[in-house]
């Protein structure tokens, strides 16, 4: 029965984990590892716990007084007391203490946002010159296979040394392009493992498409409205509010008098007292300006809200018009791209006579050069998307 349920619940885990995308894979393996995120969660852990301190007790105070006089007399006094207030028995240092763990909450989550943020853009980066590699190795083989056949071409005397040098230079730029390409690889690939903690995430994709992200909504207002629900800016901003009226509703009840209650016992001789004792706390002066502060706080919380929900909405307007601009950019590269590639004409054109060298390159290098335009396209939607999209990871 437990080897049944062992193989179910491995099953289940192979399922979603297949499930996931390339991207969601390497964001949730950098969430686990990524040392910053690591550091903040034990700071969150400590900071629950100090503010689970403001909705208990104070310590009770414990007195021992051992008193002696004439004639060899003595006494000894022994009291216990506990003190309270009204905030804490009406609940407020409770809210007050949920409030501080909800602003704790969203400022981990705002630190997870950038780092997954970043990690993602590191990724599309990494894909971006995979895609670059992949097209100018290609580009790198037909070069050199472009020079093995000139120069064959040389020693029968069937070409020039016009021709030759040509197809050197052309073989020289395609090398210095890929290896620029490879440094780009390499440094996202480093940026990748120091986020995920010094291991190297595998991500072997040249296709953005193969990437998973969240595609583009095709309606702003509904995609703010989810955007916003989850924002740890906004919802910051919203909770502050909440702490600050937790703490106006505190000090507005520290004019209540607090209350102290104990037990008490004198022992002396040849008589023996114990009862109960009873305290009570007046504020005069110790709380004449929080109410005021507390007011003002709270009134700046809430005009911090709405002004920042107004600079979110044009903050992800501006975001939203960007990326839908290059979605349409990358796309028209892309069709273009796709419908005019004339390599195959261009090499038989070449080996036919029917155009020169220096004509084969010129028109080869302008398919690269709109290829690479293509792929810059692309990576800067993708990039915009990103941005756009972070509030939902």
């Amino acid at each position: 029965m437990l080897k049944t349920i062992l193989t179910a619940a491995l099953a289940f885990c192979g399922i979603a984990l297949a499930a996931q995308t390339p991207l969601e894979r390497v964001l949730g393996e950098i969430e686990r590892n990524n040392p910053s995120l690591k550091s903040a969660r034990l700071d969150q852990e400590a900071m629950f716990l100090e503010n689970k301190e403001e909705a208990l007790l104070p310590d009770p105070e414990l007195e021992f007084n051992y008193l002696w006089g004439k004639d060899n007399a003595r006494r000894h006094d022994f009291s216990i007391s506990q003190s309270i207030d009204f905030a804490l028995l009406s609940g407020q240092r409770s809210n007050l203490s949920s409030g501080k763990n909800a602003l704790a909450s969203l400022e981990y989550k705002a630190m997870r946002q950038d780092v997954l943020l970043e990690a993602e853009k590191a990724c599309i980066e990494l894909v971006y010159y995979n895609a670059l590699e992949q097209e100018l190795s290609f580009h790198f083989s037909n070069a050199q296979t472009l020079v093995d056949a000139y120069k064959r071409a040389l020693e029968l005397g069937e070409s020039s040394a016009l021709e030759m040098n040509n197809a050197m230079l052309h073989h020289t730029d395609i090398k210095g392009q890929l290896e620029k390409v490879r440094v780009g690889k390499k440094k996202a690939q480093l940026l990748l493992k120091s986020l995920n903690g010094g291991q190297e995430p595998s991500l072997n994709l040249s296709d953005f498409n193969s990437l998973g992200m969240s595609p583009l909504s095709p309606d702003f207002e509904s995609f703010f409205d989810n955007a916003s629900a989850a924002s740890p800016a906004v919802n910051y901003a919203k909770s502050k509010i909440d702490v600050s009226e937790a703490e106006l509703n505190i000090n507005r009840s520290a004019w209540i008098p607090g209350l102290s209650i104990g037990y008490m016992a004198e022992v002396a001789q040849p008589e023996a007292y114990r009862g109960l004792t009873f305290g009570v706390s007046i504020p005069l002066w110790s709380n004449s300006n929080k109410v005021k502060q507390s007011k003002a706080k709270y009134t700046a919380a809430k005009m911090q809200k709405d002004e920042t929900i107004q600079a979110f909405y044009f903050q992800l307007l501006s975001l939203y018009n960007e990326a839908s601009a290059l979605k349409s950019i990358a796309e028209s590269y892309r069709a273009a791209l796709d419908t005019f590639d004339n390599r195959e004409l261009l090499n038989k054109a070449r080996q036919q006579g029917e155009i020169s060298l220096i004509e084969y390159i010129s028109e080869l290098d302008l398919y690269y050069e709109n290829l690479l335009e293509t792929l810059e396209a692309e990576k800067d939607y993708k990039m915009a998307l990103a941005e756009l999209t972070a509030v939902l990871l």
